[in-house]
């Protein structure tokens, strides 16, 4: 579908019921994503990314040697794959679809 017809469907869809498509706001989400910059969002969000990411980072590092991860990346390890992602705390790289469930 090209995209004006694309955008003709969209705004059809909008006024129809009245919400925007699930479509329609996926785009303008990730084009604000795309064009922001970190320095240009208020102080406020900025403490809050970082305070976030801390928050994250700690999670993330108290949690590595949990038993239940070792269980992870013991089976991710059978797995093989294209090793393109960090496991935090293990020394090893893993396909970085399955990384995300391990951490």
């Amino acid at each position: 579908m090209n995209d004006d017809k694309s955008q003709r469907v969209s705004s059809a869809a909008t006024s129809a019921t009245g919400a925007r498509p699930a479509r329609a706001i996926t785009r303008e989400l990730a084009a604000f994503a795309t064009h922001a910059r970190f320095a240009l969002l208020p102080e406020e969000v900025r403490a809050e990314a970082a305070r976030a990411f801390l928050n994250w980072m700690g999670c993330v590092l108290g949690g590595c040697r949990d038993p239940a991860v070792a269980i992870g990346v013991t089976a991710d390890a059978e797995a093989g794959g294209n090793p393109q992602a960090s496991i935090i705390g293990h020394g090893r790289r893993t396909h970085i679809e399955r990384g995300t469930s391990i951490a």
